[in-house]
C-alpha cells in the first residue's frame, strides 16, 4: 500500500511523507496521480481544520480501480474537519456600538444582551438571504451562524412557534407565472401588525408563507413598505399569483430589528458584521460562519474513491457531490449544519 500524509502544518513542497507531509488536499491528490500502481492508496489525513474556499474536485484521473483502491482517510484518533466557511474570534465579540444600530433593535430588553463580530476580514462576497420555496430553484443557504456546532436562527417576527400573521388583503396580485405571465409585475398586499412599521430601514428582507395555494409555500424579497398605506411590494411575483385564502400567512425573516430571542441572529453586509443573541457564555464557544456555497467535495466521473472519518460542516452548500460515480464510498463520516 502506499501511504501519503497531509497536514495543516506541512508543506506542498515536501514529499507527502509521515516526516513531511503536504499542507494541501490539491497537493495530494495530485501526488495520488503519479504514484498509481497496482496496489491501494491512502491519504493520511492529520487532525486539524482544513478551509476550502473552492469545492475538492475528482474525476476519472483521480479515479482508482479494482487493485488500486484510493481513500482519503482521517488518521487514527484524529479529528478532521472540513469547513466550508470561517472560525471567528469569541473573545472579540462585543456588545453592540454603533447608535444606528442600537436604535433598530425593537426589543430593548434584548439588546443588553446582543452581541456583534467583525465579518470585514472574513467574507468578501455577503450572500443574500435568497427567494426559496414551491417549484423554485434550490439556492445555497445565506451565510448562517453556528456556535458550538449549534445553528442559530436568521431573526424573524413572529419568532418561531407563534402563530403567523394572517394575509387577508391583497391589492395587487401581481404577474402569474403558472398561467405563463411573464411579465414578474410584483405583488402587493395589505399587513395590519403595526410592528411591520418599524422595518422602515430594513433593506434586505423576506417574508414566508402560504401566499395562494394551501400546499406552496413561498419566501419572496420585500422591496418597498409603504407605512402610510400599510402595504408590502415584493420583488418578484408569486407562482400562481397571490391571493388571500382562509389559510394564507406569512412572518417576516432577515431582520436585524427582530433580533429579540436568544439564538437568533442577523448578518449586516452594509456594516459588515454578524449580529446575535447568545443563548450561552460564549466566550470559550467555537463560532462560525458558513461561506461556501459549493459542495466541499464533488467526484465526477470518478471510481473506487472513499473518505473515511471526516467531519463535512459549516458550508452554504452540500457536503459531498457525487455524479456518474462508480464504488465511490463515505463512510464513518458526519455530514452537519450544511
Amino acid at each position: 500500500m502506499i501511504h501519503i500524509y497531509v497536514s495543516t502544518a506541512g508543506s506542498d513542497r515536501d514529499d507527502g511523507s509521515l516526516q513531511h507531509p503536504v499542507k494541501t488536499l490539491t497537493r495530494a491528490k495530485e501526488l495520488v496521480k503519479t504514484s498509481k500502481k497496482d496496489e491501494d492508496i491512502t491519504v493520511w489525513i492529520r487532525g486539524g481544520r482544513y478551509f476550502f474556499k473552492e469545492s475538492f474536485v475528482l474525476n476519472e484521473q483521480d479515479s482508482g480501480n479494482e487493485t488500486c483502491r484510493i481513500t482519503y482517510r482521517a488518521c487514527e484518533n484524529e479529528t478532521v474537519y472540513f469547513d466550508g466557511g470561517a472560525v471567528l474570534d469569541a473573545k472579540q465579540a462585543i456588545p453592540v456600538q454603533d447608535d444606528a444600530i442600537r436604535n433598530r433593535i425593537i426589543d430593548k430588553n434584548a439588546l443588553g444582551h446582543i452581541l456583534e463580530l467583525d465579518l470585514s476580514g472574513v467574507i468578501s462576497d455577503f450572500a443574500d438571504y435568497g427567494t426559496r420555496g414551491f417549484r423554485r430553484p434550490c439556492v445555497p443557504a445565506q451565510n448562517e451562524l453556528f456556535i458550538d456546532g449549534e445553528s442559530y436562527e436568521a431573526a424573524r417576527y413572529p419568532n418561531s412557534g407563534q402563530p403567523e400573521i394572517p394575509l387577508k388583503t391583497v391589492v395587487d396580485s401581481g404577474s402569474r407565472p403558472y398561467d405563463k405571465e411573464f411579465d414578474m409585475r410584483p405583488a402587493t398586499f395589505v399587513y395590519e401588525d403595526a410592528r411591520c412599521d418599524l422595518w422602515k430601514q430594513a433593506n434586505s428582507f423576506y417574508v414566508s408563507g402560504l401566499f395562494n395555494w394551501c400546499f406552496a409555500d413561498d419566501t419572496l424579497k420585500i422591496s418597498k413598505i409603504d407605512t402610510e398605506k400599510k402595504t408590502m411590494t415584493t420583488v418578484l411575483p408569486h407562482l400562481p399569483g397571490m391571493q388571500a385564502q382562509p389559510w394564507t400567512c406569512w412572518h417576516a425573516v432577515n431582520l436585524l430589528e427582530e433580533i429579540d430571542v436568544p439564538g437568533e441572529y442577523y448578518v449586516d453586509r452594509e456594516t459588515k458584521k454578524v449580529y446575535f443573541f447568545p443563548k450561552k457564555d460564549i466566550t470559550e464557544s467555537l463560532i462560525q460562519i458558513s461561506m461556501l456555497a459549493e459542495p466541499l467535495v464533488v467526484m465526477e466521473n470518478a471510481e473506487y474513491v472513499t473518505f473515511d472519518g471526516i467531519i463535512f460542516e459549516n458550508a452554504r452548500g452540500t457536503g459531498v457531490y457525487i455524479e456518474q460515480g462508480q464504488h465511490c464510498t463515505i463512510q464513518n463520516c458526519v455530514l452537519r449544519n450544511l
